[in-house]
């Protein structure tokens, strides 16, 4: 977030130094942008990679269950799959409860 902190400042000097029409052709200059969309864009991101970690995670654990089944598989390494599964469920959802929007 800082660089986009950096952005806005330079956006706040410069419009003293270039007019509105450059910098409405630069874009991403006006305050919902960078007040709003600055905040928010990182934490969705975030948000998709954690869930995306989670569903392969699961996908992972579903794959490892099934190898298990065809005795493909030890029990021990089950359980580690079974590890990492939880631990991104538990990382989604704790990124879910503590997610805000600014609006």
């Amino acid at each position: 977030m800082k660089a986009l902190e950096g952005f806005k400042k330079l956006t706040e000097k410069s419009k003293t130094k270039i007019s509105k029409e450059v910098l409405d052709q630069v874009g991403n200059t006006g305050w919902e942008i960078q007040t709003l969309g600055f905040y928010n864009w990182p934490n969705t991101i975030e948000g998709t990679l954690k869930l995306q970690n989670y569903e392969i995670k699961k996908w992972e654990f579903e794959l490892a269950i099934g190898k298990y089944e065809n005795d493909k598989l030890s029990k021990e390494d089950v359980e580690k799959v079974q590890e990492q599964y939880e631990n991104a469920k538990d990382e989604l959802k704790n990124f879910l409860d503590s997610y805000a929007i600014a609006d």
